[in-house]
């Protein structure tokens, strides 16, 4: 048994990596720096495969419940197939994200039996950016370089490869000698580094930055579907647009996803009238979070205020909107990934994000390709199907870590 599990140790490991960095309070995603260590040490790529398997299982776990969840409340009668879709979802996704990793160890196997040395950290790295790249990076949530918001926060893409770096060391380093002062040294800088870049980061992410700015609306309506749910919001966002007026003062009211469900802006302005003319009038804006005209799918943010139209749509959609959509005439905007996460309002540059795009380290990745530094980030989701889940966790933390990454405070409307 001990020599079992000698051999295939990073197994489990990988299995509570994932555990341990998503589950425990902000700090704990640092554990992710042993991402390749853990993943590299097999002796074959199968070894490599099924602990990165392990990882992206464990930190997807709630996907079948979300899946079936989700699906059968769109059902007149709930289905059981549903449930049994949802984890065959679960198995290929972990399964599809593990075998870059098997790739991985076999080039570094390769690598070093020709003699290169730091094979074992190169492949690490280039596998890091592959699978948080394009096509890739687009169902990878939880992903190890999410990381970079604890290690060297603040830093932007000095912070991403940065952890890179230090992911990508720790893949070598059971093949590396080094004398206890040298090793001392290394984490005495990288202690050193760590400290300082999170002080220098308080004050640039601190929620006072945009205290009395914008409001981020949070409700608790679960399955949104009813006309009575959609009748009691309209009530609250009544009640919020009079007391925004009422204080005259230039604010960004922020909804969740689809909280105005699909109806036609001509229909809103009616609606919320005459209180959206009141709010145009002190500089204010209103991002109503509402579903896209079909024959399109997804979501959008559309201005209502001081600032007119649609200011966002989404760039990603979950995994099942592509399966549900093949061969449909219902895939126009599932996935738009040149399009821009940054936008500008009331002169700033502001990163936004629906629903599953805050998991992505890709979505990160893509703000940070625009060389434009967002002042702050906008986060819009409709996640009532992972309510009191640990991926509700994750997207949290997902969030987190983007804001500290780039150095900027967040808001988050979200409805559970």
């Amino acid at each position: 048994m001990l020599k079992l599990l000698s051999k295939w140790w990073m197994i489990p490991a990988a299995g509570l990596l994932a555990w341990a960095a998503w589950s425990g309070p902000l700090p704990f995603l640092g554990l992710l720096l042993l991402f390749g260590l853990v993943v590299m040490s097999g002796e074959t790529p199968l070894h490599s495969y099924l602990a990165a398997f392990a990882y992206y299982a464990v930190v997807s776990i709630d996907v079948p419940h979300a899946f079936s969840t989700y699906i059968n409340a769109e059902l007149v009668q709930p289905e059981p197939f549903v449930r049994v879709a949802g984890w065959a979802i679960w198995f290929l996704a972990a399964a599809f994200l593990a075998s870059f990793w098997a790739v991985a160890k076999w080039l570094a196997i390769y690598l070093s039996n020709k003699g290169v040395p730091f094979s074992y950290a190169f492949a690490t790295f280039v596998t890091l950016f592959v699978t948080a790249g394009p096509v890739v990076g687009w169902i990878h949530w939880a992903h190890p370089l999410l990381a970079s918001g604890v290690i060297l926060p603040g830093f932007g893409w000095i912070s991403v490869l940065f952890t890179a770096l230090v992911i990508a060391f720790y893949a070598e380093v059971p093949r590396v000698s080094l004398g206890r002062d040298k090793w001392l040294a290394a984490h005495a800088l990288l202690a050193g580094a760590i400290v300082f870049s999170n002080i220098h980061v308080q004050d640039k992410i601190s929620p006072l930055r945009l205290m009395g700015k914008v409001y981020a609306v949070q409700s608790h309506d679960g399955n949104p579907g009813s006309y009575e749910v959609y009748q009691r919001r309209l009530h609250a966002l009544r009640k919020i647009l009079n007391e925004v007026n009422a204080s005259k003062a230039s604010v960004i009211i922020l909804t969740p996803e689809g909280y105005g469900r699909r109806a036609p802006k001509v229909l809103i302005a009616a609606l919320l009238w005459p209180r959206l003319d009141e709010l145009k009038a002190q500089g204010s804006i209103l991002l109503l979070g509402v579903s896209r005209p079909h024959p399109q799918m997804g979501s959008e943010i559309d201005a209502y205020g001081a600032v007119e139209g649609v200011i966002y749509r989404n760039r990603i959609q979950p995994p099942a909107d592509y399966l549900f959509t093949i061969g449909t005439e219902y895939g126009a905007g599932i996935i738009d990934p040149d399009h821009s996460p940054i936008v500008r309002l009331k002169g700033d540059h502001v990163f936004m994000a629906i629903c599953f795009e805050s998991f992505l380290m890709n979505h990160l990745m893509a703000a940070l390709s625009e060389g434009v530094k967002p002042d702050y980030m906008l986060v819009s989701s409709n996640v009532w199907m992972i309510r009191g889940r640990s991926a509700f966790r994750i997207n949290r933390l997902s969030i987190e870590m983007m804001s500290r990454i780039l150095g900027v405070p967040y808001r988050w409307a979200y409805n559970v």
